[in-house]
């Protein structure tokens, strides 16, 4: 384990770093590619829990991982910026940054799961090509959430909009194989949608949904 003046890193087997802890109170914060000539690699466990004071954030290139809760809680968080080298957003990654308005996850992300359940203020998502599936309760909550469009590439969709009560607008792809429980439910704005031909959808993916028609292509 090392120590920079604001960061806590732990040093991995290949001889590059994870930041595990931060000691600062920056309001626009740059993540360093190297910490004492090490590159970092990874953002760890509840590495930036809580932090009330970042309201933007720049993850550099190189990073490739963003662990489990590292960003929860920053609510006064409004602004990030994603690296292209990003594989992979564990859970309750960004959960209840109720300041975040707009996130674009880069092409190499495959999955997400609870990363962004709670964002009350999140209005606009781009998602990549590179996504296959759309886990539980990924968007949970997004109650500013209007419209989603969902890439090519996807399969799948668990209960990853559950309680969007605004969205309204939902574009599906045609590589769509399966909508699964309450993926949608409680979207009660959301008036119609057409989904592609062949596409498995799980009872109660649309409960609560009481304005909705459903057209199937």
């Amino acid at each position: 384990m090392t120590k920079s003046l604001q960061f806590e890193c732990k040093v991995l087997h290949d001889g590059t770093i994870s930041i595990i802890g931060y000691n600062g109170y920056d309001s626009h914060l740059t993540i360093p590619q190297t910490i004492d000539n090490k590159f970092v690699r990874g953002i760890g466990n509840k590495a930036f829990d809580g932090c009330s004071s970042i309201e933007s954030i720049i993850i550099p290139e190189g990073i490739e991982w963003i662990d489990h809760r590292a960003f929860r809680r920053c609510e006064n968080l409004k602004e990030i910026n994603l690296p292209n080298t990003l594989k992979t957003i564990q859970k309750y990654a960004f959960c209840y940054c109720n300041s975040l308005e707009s996130i674009t996850i880069p092409d190499g992300v495959e999955s997400i799961n609870y990363a962004f359940e709670g964002c009350t203020n999140l209005k606009e998502i781009i998602l990549p090509s590179t996504l296959k599936k759309i886990g539980v309760d990924a968007f949970a909550d997004c109650i500013c959430l209007k419209s989603i469009t969902i890439p090519d590439g996807i399969e799948s969709i668990h209960s990853a909009f559950i309680r969007c009560t605004n969205l309204k607008e939902v574009i599906l792809p045609s590589t769509l194989k399966k909508i699964g429980q309450e993926a949608f439910a409680d979207c009660i704005s959301l008036e119609s949608i057409t989904i592609p031909d062949g596409v498995e959808i799980i009872d109660g993916a649309f409960i609560g949904c009481t304005n909705l028609k459903i057209t199937r292509l």
